[in-house]
């Protein structure tokens, strides 16, 4: 999706700093911003390259429900699962477009090993 196909590669670049503020992805920030619980990151560059980018991604028609005691985060990732259609299989197939960091991938992978031989 980078450069040719509606993300640019310095929205990419500022989206990935923007969501990766600890290190590892975190989308709390974004989605309190979008939220309007952190007002202050209104005008901020990082944090509209995240709206870029999502937005090119299909994620503006993700929806936040305020009077439901589910935490917004998980709102967030229940409609990522079902915007991709998400099962295990796929998962482990597309591994690589959701934990880009490879360390974290070699942990995500240890653990899938692990939840398969439980399941044997």
């Amino acid at each position: 999706m980078v450069d040719g196909e509606g993300i640019s590669r310095a929205d990419a670049e500022a989206f990935n700093r923007f969501v990766g503020l600890n290190g590892s992805p975190a989308f709390n920030i974004y989605i309190m911003a979008r939220n309007g619980k952190m007002e202050h990151l209104k005008d901020d560059a990082g944090f509209q390259a995240t709206m870029r980018v999502l937005t090119a991604m299909g994620f503006d028609t993700v929806e936040f429900d305020h009077k439901s005691a589910q935490p917004l985060e998980e709102q967030f990732w229940e409609q990522f699962d079902g915007m991709y259609d998400l099962s295990e299989e796929n998962m482990k197939t597309d591994l690589a477009l959701f934990v880009t960091d490879p360390t974290n991938r070699a942990k995500v992978e240890a653990i899938i090993a692990t939840h398969a031989k439980q399941i044997e």
